[in-house]
């Protein structure tokens, strides 16, 4: 007999073990899906829509089901999937930054500032760097747009043409710091 056939003989005798892939209540798991929110509505007993009041809101529920809801999310490791929060609304919980530099101490500051301030509020911020170049930084505004942010900082109150009537039509809150104009964004 071959080593071929002999594979073979062996494959036949000894079938693979399959592969276990557990599925949720109502639904598959996609293959790489981390720990899902229903996943934590199970084990603490709780609907999912429970597990999303007690993680937006954690104020309109009570301590009792908070702390049920907080033991399930730290057993299994769940981390909030923010993409999907914002595929559900209009906007994510970001602000999108720009500035010149992130070398200047003086923009590091405010960047430090801002996500002190509105970390508070389980925002985060989007941040990025022009180079000093309005072709850049329109460029940077588009790519954050696509996120969906809840606001845009940018520095200075000069942009490029692009950059206006691109948040003119996105109708995002524009903040242009560092300079006054009498005709802000």
């Amino acid at each position: 007999m071959s080593k071929r056939s002999t594979s073979s003989a062996q494959s036949a005798a000894a079938p693979l073990a399959p592969t276990v892939i557990e599925a949720r209540p109502g639904g598959r798991r996609r293959s790489g899906a981390g720990v899902t929110l229903r996943d934590v509505a199970t084990l603490a007993g709780v609907a999912p829509m429970t597990v999303s009041r007690v993680l937006r809101e954690p104020a309109s529920v009570s301590g009792s089901l908070r702390e049920k809801v907080d033991t399930a999310v730290r057993s299994l490791g769940y981390v909030r999937n923010r993409v999907a929060g914002g595929l559900a609304g209009t906007r994510t919980d970001a602000v999108g930054v720009v500035v010149p530099s992130m070398h200047n101490a003086f923009f590091s500051d405010t960047l430090e500032a801002l996500a002190e301030v509105i970390g508070r509020h389980d925002i985060s911020l989007l941040v990025s760097h022009s180079g000093f170049d309005l072709e850049r930084e329109a460029d940077l505004v588009e790519s954050m747009l696509s996120w969906r942010p809840r606001a845009l900082v940018l520095t200075g109150v000069k942009h490029a043409e692009r950059v206006h009537q691109m948040l003119g039509r996105a109708g995002v809150p524009v903040i242009e710091m560092w300079e006054f104009t009498r005709r802000p964004i």
